[in-house]
């Protein structure tokens, strides 16, 4: 009997894991849900309670890996060192693996796509770094076989809200604060400069210069800046 080992994590797909759980378990395969957490209960993408049979550090050898995807599911499985140890030794030991919608950029990140073809989440391809990305819904390449959300039946909303938002909402929010900081050092700047406050006039003379600072008659842009702070 092929044994399985489905590793989940907090905010995976449920219905990625479930589902394999599932149809492998009525096709008489030996399945078990492995947690990466702290904890046997996992808490899916959609607030979907599961008890997993064990944790990572009691599995033991698999004929087949699966990595269900889901946000923040698949930055777990990313993170998890005893993970991507176990993965990386199942490649050495030449074992099947497969990895639903997000969560090829685990193996992508590990190196285990060099030199094959590979599909994934759409906005998840630059994290596969392997020769050629498909655009095929399922995607096997000697041993590993890989799914894409669209399989999954996700709409363009969902798409958009539950995996690419999350995923850019640290950085939006990183460039965010830097430009929210930055326009308060030109405020000061401002006010230091013209004695007052942004207004039109201001913004005149701030145009004023940049257009003419690199000009060859830089006297006449003294004298006229003079002129219009006066």
């Amino acid at each position: 009997m092929k044994k399985i080992g489905i590793f989940m994590a907090d905010g995976c797909e449920e219905i990625e894991g479930l589902t394999v759980v599932d149809v492998l378990r009525r096709a008489g395969a030996e399945v078990e849900m492995v947690s990466v957490m702290d904890r046997k209960e996992i808490t899916g993408a959609h607030g979907i309670k599961v008890e997993a049979d064990r944790m990572i550090e009691e599995a033991g050898e698999a004929d087949l890996y699966v990595l269900p995807g889901g946000m923040p599911g698949t930055l777990h499985l990313k993170e998890h060192a005893g993970l991507c140890r176990l993965l990386n030794q199942a490649e050495k030991k030449e074992k099947h693996i497969a990895a639903i919608c997000a969560a090829p950029s685990v193996l992508g990140e590990l190196g285990m796509l060099k030199g094959k073809r590979a599909c994934c989440y759409p906005s998840f391809e630059e994290k596969l770094n392997c020769l050629e990305v498909s655009y095929e819904p399922v995607v096997t390449d000697g041993r590993i076989t890989y799914e894409s959300a669209r399989l999954d039946g996700a709409s363009s909303f969902q798409i958009v809200t539950r995996i690419t938002i999350p995923m850019i909402t640290p950085t939006t929010f990183f460039v965010f604060l830097m430009e929210l900081i930055y326009s308060f050092k030109i405020f000061r700047e401002v006010f230091a400069l013209f004695g007052n406050y942004p207004n039109a006039n201001v913004y005149f003379l701030q145009n004023f210069i940049n257009n003419n600072y690199y000009t060859d008659d830089i006297q006449f842009v003294i004298v006229t800046v003079e002129e219009l702070h006066a």
